[in-house]
């Protein structure tokens, strides 16, 4: 339930800011899209009428100024949205497209403050709530002397058009986009929290099997416990003294597991990278178990060549003692147990292979999980954490450790670890 409402809360966190960064960009999208098509709108006017301003500074042929003014009326006649009108110094009227107004100039007094600046100057009209024009007054000048004026404006409904055809299609482009963000950032929140939710599960599974682990012992501990308090044989007692010295034992090696592997999931433990002799390693720490073997009736054979690897040599005996401890336990009386190490590529390869009754199928895949038992007569041997601390040793070491059976029987365990020698 927590695991879901903080994916529900980084799910609109992430969609927020999104909402707020296109919302942003929304924004300066749109201002800079106005005021380009504004520019655009209003350079369009200004050349149009900067085209036609030399009509009325020629006054040597009023014939042909007259002739383009008629052609340029019927241009913008024809053309329909831009008007065009010329005036003179005086703001008579010379011509010009009919238009909205009439023949008239559109803005007189634009027109006046064009020419006493000399500059093209603009301003807008209203003639109705949904009708507006840019226009642009340029004073035509010759000799210095300003001789009239041209006025030309166009409708500002097209490009109101345009502007709001631009802002539905943005609106429209962000909606789709903000839903599909938002599923994609639903999707990639949840599979972020996928490792954690895993590692929550396994953290409740582990705290659930080393309670069920803890929980034979203490009971034997107390049943023990309770036979001191009442009157009994002496040798009754001397069994429950047994009892608890054997099941105390047990319970510290657990808590030494326990205590290992929650330091190697924090990434506490170190491990030394020193130049180690595999094989003087397998038959220093073979030799160490040889009469516990030969009380058991079992036997072990080392075939190792040299191998020299880089690694912590304590963690790597530990290893091997695992290997060693697992296949004793289930070796028949008078078999081998079997140590190899040979190269393999840029690899070293250890196995021990026991000559037992192998491994149930179903059981492989989960054997080096923690607490897992494939042997369930066996439940009461052991912390179940044997495997997983060798799987953590390997894996810390670069390498890999796998288990299999062997096709003439028995179980076979591989490490496989890379070479590093001079």
């Amino acid at each position: 339930m927590p695991l879901r409402r903080i994916r529900r809360q980084l799910a609109a966190l992430v969609v927020g800011l999104i909402c707020v960064l296109v919302a942003a960009l929304l924004a300066v999208v749109y201002v800079r899209t106005q005021a380009t098509s504004l520019d655009s709108l209003r350079t369009t006017l200004r050349e149009r009428a900067q085209s036609e301003v030399y009509h009325l500074a020629s006054p040597a042929n009023p014939g042909m100024a007259n002739q383009a003014l008629r052609e340029s009326v019927r241009e913008e006649q024809e053309r329909g949205d831009l008007f065009i009108i010329f005036a003179d110094p005086h703001l008579k009227v010379l011509g010009g497209a009919l238009g909205p107004f009439a023949g008239a100039l559109a803005d007189r007094a634009g027109a006046a403050e064009a020419m006493r600046r000399r500059s093209p100057f603009y301003s807008t009209r209203e003639i109705s709530s949904d009708q507006r024009y840019l226009i642009c007054s340029v004073p035509a000048i010759t000799h210095g002397r300003v001789v009239g004026v041209v006025q030309t404006g166009a409708s500002e409904r097209s490009y109101e058009q345009n502007l709001h055809a631009l802002l539905e299609s943005m609106v429209l482009v962000s909606v789709f986009g903000l839903a599909a963000s938002g599923g994609i950032t639903w999707l990639v929140v949840r599979l972020a929290l996928t490792p954690i939710r895993s590692s929550l599960a396994r953290q409740r599974g582990f705290v659930a099997d080393a309670a069920h682990e803890l929980r034979a012992p203490l009971a034997i501990l107390r049943t023990a416990a309770e036979l001191w308090l009442e009157p009994a044989s002496m040798e009754d007692q001397q069994e429950a003294v047994e009892q608890v010295l054997s099941q105390g034992a047990h319970l510290a090696r657990l808590v030494d597991d326990l205590s290992l592997l929650a330091r190697a999931d924090s990434g506490a433990v170190s491990i030394t990278h020193e130049r180690v002799d595999l094989a003087t390693l397998i038959r220093e720490t073979v030799s160490g178990v040889e009469l516990v073997a030969e009380e058991g009736g079992m036997r072990l054979e080392v075939r190792a060549e040299s191998l020299w690897i880089r690694g912590d040599p304590g963690r790597l005996r530990q290893l091997l003692l695992i290997l060693l401890d697992n296949a004793l336990k289930h070796a028949p009386e008078s078999e081998t147990v079997t140590v190899t190490a040979r190269r393999q590529g840029s690899h070293a390869v250890l196995s021990v292979r026991d000559l037992g009754p192998g491994i149930d199928h179903q059981d492989l895949p989960r054997l080096f999980d923690r607490f897992y038992r494939a042997d369930r007569a066996r439940a009461g041997e052991g912390t179940g954490l044997g495997l997983a601390i060798a799987r953590w040793i390997a894996v810390a070491h670069g390498g890999q450790i796998r288990v299999a059976n062997a096709p003439d029987g028995g179980a076979v365990f591989t490490v496989t670890l890379p070479l590093g020698g001079p």
